[in-house]
């Protein structure tokens, strides 16, 4: 039995098998092709290396990455320069002086820069929706249709007005005289070849090509300890959910009988009627002298079963769709996946590389390999390993975690959003913020978000906050709005104000439960002001915040929502007292003592959020002085270079450790939907008695959560019937239901007979029974945990429903 079957002999698995075999390890290697190398293999036509599947230059500014690959052979020293051919026209790329000056006859950067500024202005775009408007956000309109437009739309068989924004979030614009394409330190083509760098790799190990995997899985599979699979992650498991999405390409390859076709090795055709984007010239990649050349036309595709994937559409369907295989894949234990096909994500083949080695790195937990590179900088987690760090909580592995993990990321997309926005605005008016807390702690620890919890906090200092809140209203645009805490009519703790995405719902299960606070995906924005010099004067305003929040606690919540707390006695006092006050005038109080302090105090804190401590967190200024930029997801914050010290007094000094899996849930449980704004809930949760006018009720489920409905309000507000989809209870009797024996304990059996022996009778009808009555007078209200299925069904035939909830903490995994 070998030790493992690698699928796919490109770098990846090339790569995997390479180290595992330096480490005496047993690989058997299999391709479905009938040559080695994946994409990268190239073909020798006419004594040149034509590379059979689209140019590959291997750059990289790793350079423990680029020593690896040159223990496999020496690279020349080939820079890419593409043109771009617009209607006959010839423009250098990447965007710079030489492209400017051909297009407005510009000499210096200032007035290539002024000539862009000027487009953008024009353009008006200051939220970019979709590519077309991020693209002519970035380079101006002049650019963006000669070319950008025909080339994007060709290669993605889409309007640029109909592309998400994200596919060309930074265009490389370059003001200066330099045609090279990439920044990298290291940039060649393999003087023998990329098949040289396969054949050493897999040299010894056995290879048998033209085997498919699928065709003989349950047999191949049991030849090996482990599997290290590098194709198409949804054909691993048999596209159980569905097929993802790519663009693939078609080659036209043609043989000329000239020396030089085009005089580049790339050349990008950037108009729309041009039926290819791109023509390659491979001889030029070494250099040739051959007396003839060889190019290859690219067409790109729509991909269909048979084709070769090339590009992932990262769209939010398809991402939705490749997480609930990722989640799959996090549960498996003999295989290991890897590789763009894999992991659902265009790579470089430094990239991929790297992962390989990481992967290795984590298999073997050690390496011969010298280099780290992680510390490099040159790789960030893979998305199946987000999903594995988020499954580290130890799901069990249902359809319905997987349901729950799509939320999870639904709603960290929604914050990233926001993030976004706010960290634009701030860059336009030079306004400085911190991550704070777990925001902070994710971004040191996780690059990104704690994967349990789905929470952001920033922090300013009292003048960038003041500056920030002035100018926020205005420089936000549907559907982000600006919501002062303060000013909340029923009240509210918290003195500091946030961002909230008014189409999407985040509704806390705490004691804000119902109050009517508008909970949409939010990101929470900290004043940090001023302490005294004075420890005896810290304490006097520590205590003067204290006693007016315990006021507005009290005021707003009842002694059952707040009996942990407070005693009854104290309850009822801060309830008199604050009895006749105006709570706006008590925020502006906290407000006004919050900034309170000394200009020479060495300290700030955090005066403001709803705390039940007695003291408040403090940072050094010194620790917030100066900042370094961190990955946090995919984008970058500005952190405290100091952010060991604040991590360090707030979790202690192991806080890079992961806590135990018991302890790895989020701080607060939340009830969310990024589909629906709050108000839909607000309405469907509350007002189920609201307005009833007679009205008929009806409910629908007849489930252990009627039975408490029916327990609480059966009496007053008693149903005419009950709803049900299982057929297998239409026409009986609520009290002829199995479950009332045998689920039931006696005690509640007892409840039920005594409180609400009336409504046991109830007859189960059919959704028809909705569909015959929807002109009278009903109000249904679904009694399940299957609210969601349940209201499309309603709205589908236009009835209008609302949501009984008997366990509000059931909601935080709905």
């Amino acid at each position: 039995m070998y030790d493992y079957l690698i699928v796919g002999t490109g770098i990846f698995g090339a790569t995997f098998a390479y180290e595992a075999q330096k480490r005496g390890k047993s690989c058997l290697v299999i391709d479905r092709r009938d040559h080695i190398g994946g994409n990268i293999y190239c073909e020798n036509i006419e004594g040149i290396n034509v590379h059979k599947y689209g140019a590959h230059i291997f750059h990289t500014s790793n350079k423990d990455i680029w020593d690896y690959v040159n223990q496999f052979t020496e690279f020349n020293r080939f820079t890419n320069m593409p043109v771009a051919n617009y209607q006959g026209q010839i423009f250098n790329l990447p965007f710079n002086m030489n492209t400017f000056n051909k297009l407005w006859g510009v000499v210096t950067p200032q007035q290539a820069k002024d000539k862009i500024a000027g487009q953008r202005k024009a353009a008006g775009i200051l939220e970019p929706k979709n590519l077309e408007e991020q693209a002519i956000s970035l380079v101006g309109t002049d650019i963006y249709k000669k070319l950008i437009k025909g080339y994007t739309e060709k290669q993605w068989g889409r309007k640029c007005s109909e592309l998400p924004a994200f596919i060309i979030q930074r265009l490389p614009v370059r003001y200066t005289y330099d045609n090279n394409y990439f920044n990298d330190t290291y940039q060649g083509i393999p003087i023998e070849g990329y098949n040289a760098i396969i054949e050493k790799m897999l040299k010894g190990l056995e290879v048998r090509l033209n085997t498919d995997f699928f065709s003989d899985r349950k047999r191949l599979s049991s030849l090996a300890r482990k599997i290290v699979f590098t194709g198409m992650i949804d054909e691993f498991y048999e596209f159980r959910f569905g097929h993802l999405e790519y663009r693939s390409l078609k080659f036209e390859h043609e043989i000329l009988d000239i020396e030089n076709y085009q005089g580049n090795a790339v050349v990008n055709y950037t108009d729309s009627k041009t039926p290819f984007t791109r023509i390659i010239e491979h001889k030029h990649f070494e250099f040739g002298n051959q007396e003839k050349t060889v190019i290859t036309r690219e067409f790109p595709s729509e991909w269909e079963t048979g084709n070769e994937p090339y590009y992932p559409i990262n769209n939010q369907k398809n991402n939705d769709l490749f997480d609930k295989y990722g989640f799959l894949a996090s549960k498996e234990k003999n295989v290991i996946f890897g590789g763009r096909l894999a992991d659902y994500k265009y790579y470089d083949m430094h990239h991929v590389i790297a992962y390989a080695l990481e992967t290795v790195q984590k298999e073997f937990n050690k390496s011969s390999w010298r280099g780290s590179v992680q510390k490099s900088g040159s790789v960030k987690k893979t998305r199946l390993e987000r999903v594995r760090e988020y499954y580290a909580q130890n799901y069990v592995g249902s359809e319905h975690d997987i349901a729950l993990y799509q939320r999870h990321i639904s709603l960290k997309r929604h914050l990233l959003d926001i993030l976004n926005t706010v960290q634009r605005i701030c860059e336009k008016n030079n306004v400085s913020f911190y991550p704070l807390y777990g925001t902070m702690l994710g971004a040191v620890r996780h690059k990104g978000f704690i994967p349990w919890d789905v929470d952001v906090d920033i922090a300013m200092m009292r003048n960038d906050y003041d500056r920030f809140m002035a100018i926020i209203k205005e420089s936000l645009e549907a559907p982000y709005t600006f919501v002062d805490l303060s000013k909340f009519e029923k009240g509210y703790l918290g003195n500091h104000n946030r961002i909230v995405n008014s189409k999407s719902t985040v509704m806390s299960l705490n004691h804000d439960w119902g109050k009517g606070l508008d909970e949409g995906a939010h990101i929470d924005i900290i004043p940090l002001d001023a302490t005294y010099l004075s420890e005896n004067l810290n304490v006097k305003k520590t205590k003067k915040i204290r006693h007016i929040q315990h006021l507005i606690r009290c005021r707003i919540y009842t002694y059952e929502e707040v009996k942990n707390h407070y005693s009854l006695s104290e309850y009822k006092n801060y309830r008199y007292e604050s009895e006749g006050q105006d709570i706006g005038m008590l925020h502006h109080q906290l407000s006004e003592i919050a900034k309170q302090g000394d200009k020479g105090s060495v300290l700030v804190g955090n005066f403001v959020t709803n705390k039940m401590q007695d003291v408040f967190d403090s940072f050094r200024k010194s620790d917030l002085k100066n900042s370094i930029e961190m990955p946090f997801e995919n984008m970058k914050l500005q952190v405290p270079a100091d952010y060991d010290q604040i991590l360090r007094a707030k979790y202690g000094s192991r806080y890079m450790e992961y806590p135990p899996i018991c302890k790895r849930v989020a701080s607060n449980q939340y009830f969310y939907d990024m589909s629906k704004p709050y108000a839909f809930y607000q309405k469907k949760f509350f007002d189920l008695f609201k307005n009833l006018n007679g009205a008929r009720i009806v409910l629908f489920g007849s489930g252990h959560m009627a039975l408490d409905y029916l327990i609480e309000n059966g009496s007053r507000y008693r149903p005419v019937c009950i709803v049900d989809n299982d057929k297998r209870k239409w026409g009986l009797k609520l009290y002829e239901l199995e479950y009332l024996d045998e689920q039931r304990a006696n005690t509640q059996k007892r409840c039920i007979q005594d409180r609400c022996s009336k409504t046991l009778s109830l007859k189960i009808e059919s959704p028809e029974y909705l569909k015959q009555n929807a002109a009278d007078e009903i109000r249904v209200i679904i009694t399940s945990s299957f609210f969601r299925e349940i209201g499309k069904q309603l709205e589908e035939i236009s009835i209008d429903y609302y949501i009984y909830v008997d366990d509000k903490e059931n909601l935080a995994e709905s």
